[in-house]
């Protein structure tokens, strides 16, 4: 899932949602999500790699899932957020590549070194009813005490990675 961050002040905020259905006859036990190929640049040319470093602190990402058709977005209670201390927590995305967000996410959604988005449930196959939203969130922090000026014109193209995996459970019990 392409993800591109155009050229936007501090303060902006940026969303993208999708819904994952099961229309297979295999029930899905696990969907990782990992964060792949970031590239900042700026009029479309690479630059400094502490810049681009700095340039990913500032945007921190939040993950969200919604579990039933009646939960609103807006509704923080109707939704689970992955990150251990609620919609308080949040990782910028420099920490998100780097892969050292364990401690930084709720245990049942942590599973062999990823993000684990279906957690302890089952996507079942071919159930019309059964779906998950989900919905990231980044937002270009406004850090009032550093000046963010050096940021002007840069943006970040990047790759949220999706991987299914087949349930190994029993249906029959």
């Amino acid at each position: 899932l392409p993800f591109e961050i155009p050229k936007k002040k501090p303060g902006d905020k940026f969303y993208k949602e999708f819904r994952l259905t099961n229309k297979g006859s295999i029930d899905m036990g696990q969907l990782f999500f990992t964060l792949q190929n970031a590239t900042v640049t700026k009029d479309d040319a690479s630059v400094d790699q502490a810049l681009a470093n700095r340039f990913l602190k500032a945007l921190e990402i939040k993950v969200l899932t919604r579990e039933n058709a009646n939960a609103e977005w807006v509704n923080n209670s109707a939704l689970n957020n992955v990150y251990t201390n609620g919609s308080v927590e949040r990782i910028n995305l420099y920490e998100f590549l780097g892969g050292n967000i364990e401690n930084k996410i709720k245990p049942a959604y942590w599973d062999e070194g990823k993000i684990n988005l279906i957690r302890d449930l089952e996507l079942k196959s071919g159930a019309p009813a059964n779906w998950n939203s989900y919905q990231i969130q980044i937002e270009f922090v406004n850090d009032s005490d550093n000046n963010q000026n050096e940021f002007q014109g840069l943006s970040v193209d990047f790759d949220f990675v999706y991987e299914a995996i087949q349930s190994f459970k029993n249906s029959n019990k």
